[in-house]
């Protein structure tokens, strides 16, 4: 029975979530593990496309390793509609993405002015101390690309590709 009321006071918030009522805006601030959903799939701007991050190492002798994605989604199950702890990670290398192109649309297409933005910035730190980088690695490499879902037939298109920064 308990089960079953805390199921359905969830619902209902969930639902009052979805017109931005101010009592669950209040609620929604004491919301530190994310459980009051929040869905945009109609909104203005709806996402249509996806990033992923791969990166590659550059060996002592000056050898570059294959490209490894980063944080791989692999294969989407029925289970990621309820349970999709790896939904913030591709959220924020959503938003630094549009942050950096934000930033590039501003600043221009200078290199150096877009390796000084806290977006390009981030993606490195994030890409310079995941785990998976060749022990003898002495610097990393990382690309963004660019998918359009699961039926399409367009190609993936890569965003950014930096340069070679060494690693901590």
């Amino acid at each position: 029975m308990t089960v079953a009321v805390t199921f359905s006071v969830w619902l209902i918030v969930s639902a009052l979530n979805q017109f931005q009522m101010p009592a669950v805006k209040k609620l929604k601030r004491k919301d530190y593990f994310g459980l009051i959903p929040r869905w945009t799939f109609f909104a203005p701007n709806p996402a249509r496309s996806d990033y992923h991050l791969y990166y590659r190492d550059q060996l002592p002798g000056g050898s570059l390793t294959p490209w490894s994605e980063l944080n791989s989604p692999g294969e989407r199950r029925l289970i990621v509609s309820v349970w999709n702890p790896g939904k913030r990670r591709q959220k924020a290398i959503s938003d630094f993405m549009r942050s950096l192109s934000r930033t590039y649309r501003n600043l221009g297409s200078d290199p150096e002015t877009l390796q000084l933005s806290l977006p390009y910035i981030g993606l490195l730190h994030y890409v310079s101390n995941a785990d998976g980088h060749a022990s003898e690695a002495v610097a990393t490499q990382f690309a963004v690309l660019q998918t359009f879902g699961f039926h399409t037939t367009r190609a993936p298109r890569t965003v950014l590709h930096s340069g070679l920064h060494g690693l901590p």
